[in-house]
């Protein structure tokens, strides 16, 4: 073993070692602490509350398995570089995730989000020899600047109001205040593009596309999570919040679930459609959040309760199958050689773990059962179903006529969507990879166990969900500030008997039917080739063509751009087909508009001449102006 690999697993074992002691003090009942530090002009201070204990479990697991599979990622030869950037800022920015979810002050608050959203860049460019990395990058610091200004307005409006940069305690403001208003608009904006809700996502397809698979991993599975506990944390201050609130917090959820997964069944990029799915299921957690203010405005107990308790539990439930899916993705790229679905194919046989992991997280994404991300949106939809039976306000039937049919549509399209990458992905056959290295479909033991914690927990926590029962209950309590009793609302053993007795029989089914038609079962031959000798990728039923009839019913939403060169004449020459999904904020309307407005103000550039007298000249006159502004005012 030589030097570097040692050093590199003492600082995994190190790394590993701080967070299990984060995550044991975190978790277990009854323990908490303070901390203070004395900054220039304030104290920063932290504490474990029961929402913070929460999002210590993503924290300490999920950034532990990404770090891993840096290993299988970033091999020790020619990526020196690579590692040496993952190795600074990837602790220190999970490290500043933790003290974000750890801050009971504003200060402390805001520079450990600049640290994360710093750290982020430079993990971001780790490769920055493409432009399309890049550009990926100038976004991304661009919006999370702006970002981190609407969260400095929203705390110095809680500054104004309290007097403190202490965070209130729950419930201890008045949401019906112009100060309240504002937090919440500011609150909901700043920590909105962080989250990626629609339209505030802009930076988020090509980041998590163009990141490394490790850094798309806690990326989408736990920083776009910060966003949300912000929200949730800022909106935990106030008492009886209005029911508006609710509904605008649950129509944005809506908005981003639907136009998010139909964004994602057009694209033809693997790790790009799983960013869109990133923002499909902020979407989800948004309904729960939303429907759970709005229980609280009404006094409607179930909903306030199943629907705070689904966000939440979601919040953890995306936070395992997406970094599974994208350190999953890394591994598919780094076998097939691109991160087109069009041209992969027949790699279920050559990286099988992969494909068994990425199958789990699949089926966890498109909530079915019995993977956890179907319980968390069984929360929500039971919320729903309660204001059917315990309210008859109209806003409230808004949220269960809306709310139900989109959640089904969401799944199924979900769904739909994950079918088309597995079957392009995984099944068939692919003559392309006859030329590549044997080394690419290697699985090592840094690639198994960074797939094979999360996959297990996407089937531990859909089967036994109630293992997570004390740690939702005291989310919930930090929220609402009363303790609920969630056996009082969610049937966990029952739906635990339910699914291990189906699944018992289900497999007992199979059992039965491979010993009775064990020899009668015909496997089916390759792909019939229309006559050709040696087909390859391109007779193949692809990934395009598998989303041709969803993306054509969604195309007012998608505005599909096509490029073809049509079959012309009896000798026809070299024709082509390519298809490209814009981003319906960024393409269609962000860009036009700041193009617009750069026409607009071109003249100004004049004055952008690049003439060093000319420069001195503006200063003067600056200079002069204040001189005289300060005589105005003195006078």
């Amino acid at each position: 073993m030589t030097q570097k690999i040692k050093n590199q697993g003492i600082l995994v074992s190190l790394f590993t070692a701080i967070f299990t002691y984060v995550f044991i003090v975190g978790v277990f009942p009854g323990y908490n602490f303070n901390i203070r530090i004395n900054t220039f002009f304030c104290q920063a201070s932290g504490q474990i509350d029961g929402l913070s204990k929460f999002f210590l479990i993503p924290l300490s697991i999920i950034s532990v398995c990404a770090f891993l599979y840096s290993f299988y990622y970033f091999p020790e030869s020619g990526h020196k570089k690579e590692w040496t950037i993952t190795s600074i800022f990837f602790p220190l920015m999970t490290f500043a995730m933790v003290m974000i979810v750890l801050a009971k002050n504003l200060i402390m608050l805001l520079i450990f989000w600049e640290i994360m959203a710093v750290s982020a860049f430079f993990l971001l460019i780790t490769e920055h020899k493409h432009h399309e990395v890049r550009d990926a990058a100038k976004l991304y610091i661009i919006l999370t600047h702006f970002c981190t200004f609407l969260i400095f307005v929203a705390s110095i409006l809680i500054y104004k109001y309290t007097g403190s940069f202490d965070f209130p305690k729950a419930g201890s403001l008045d949401a019906n205040t112009t100060l309240g208003i504002g937090i919440f608009i500011f609150t909901l904006l700043g920590f909105g593009i962080k989250a990626g809700i629609l339209p505030l996502h802009i930076w988020l397809p090509s980041a998590h596309a163009n990141a490394p698979s490790s850094v798309s991993a806690i990326m989408s599975g736990l920083m776009i999570k910060m966003g949300v506990y912000g929200i949730i944390r800022f909106l935990s201050f106030f008492n009886n919040p209005p029911l508006y609130w609710g509904l605008i917090i649950f129509a944005a959820g809506i908005t981003s679930g639907i136009i998010g997964v139909v964004l994602a069944i057009g694209q033809h990029d693997i790790k790009r459609l799983l960013a869109y799915h990133s923002i499909e299921n902020i979407g989800i957690i948004l309904m729960g959040f939303g429907l759970g203010l709005a229980g609280m405005s009404t006094g409607n107990d179930i909903a306030m309760v199943l629907g705070f308790t689904g966000s939440i539990f979601h919040i953890l439930n995306h936070a395992t199958f997406k970094s599974l899916l994208f350190l999953g993705a890394g591994a598919i790229i780094n076998a097939s050689g691109t991160r087109q679905m069009d041209e992969m194919g027949g790699l279920g046989k050559k990286i099988p773990f992969t494909f068994g992991t990425f199958l789990i997280a699949s089926a966890s994404i498109s909530g079915l059962p019995p993977f956890n991300g179907f319980v968390s949106e069984l929360f929500i939809y039971l919320g729903m179903f309660a204001i059917i039976s315990k309210s008859s306000l109209l806003p409230l039937n808004f949220l269960q006529l809306m709310g139900i049919p989109a959640l089904a549509l969401i799944g199924g399209l979900a769904s739909a969507c994950f079918l088309k990458v597995n079957s392009a992905v995984f099944m068939g056959s692919n003559p392309n990879l006859q030329n590549t290295p044997q080394s690419k479909f290697q699985e090592p033991f840094s690639l198994k166990i960074s797939l094979g914690i999360p996959a297990l927990i996407c089937v531990s926590l859909g089967i036994f969900p109630y293992i997570l029962k004390s740690p939702l209950e005291d989310a919930i309590y930090t929220i609402t500030g009363h303790h609920f009793d969630l056996i009082r609302y969610f049937p966990f053993k029952e739906l635990s008997m339910f699914i291990a007795i189906f699944y018992v029989l289900l497999i007992f089914g199979l059992l039965v039917f491979k010993l009775i038609f064990k020899n009668k079962i015909e496997y089916a031959e390759e792909t019939w080739g229309c006559g050709y000798i040696k087909p390859n990728h391109k007779f193949r039923y692809t990934a395009t063509s598998f989303a041709e009839i969803i993306s054509g019913i969604f195309n007012f939403i998608l505005n599909t751009h096509f490029h073809r060169k049509e079959v012309r004449g009896i000798f026809p020459e070299r024709v082509y087909f390519k298809s490209h999904v814009p981003d319906v904020f960024l393409d269609n309307t962000i860009l036009p508009f700041f193009k617009f407005l750069g026409n607009i103000l071109s003249p100004i550039r004049k004055l952008q001449a690049g003439n060093l007298n000319l420069y001195l000249l503006y200063k003067l006159i600056a200079i002069v102006s204040l001189v005289i502004y300060g005589v105005i005012l003195i006078w």
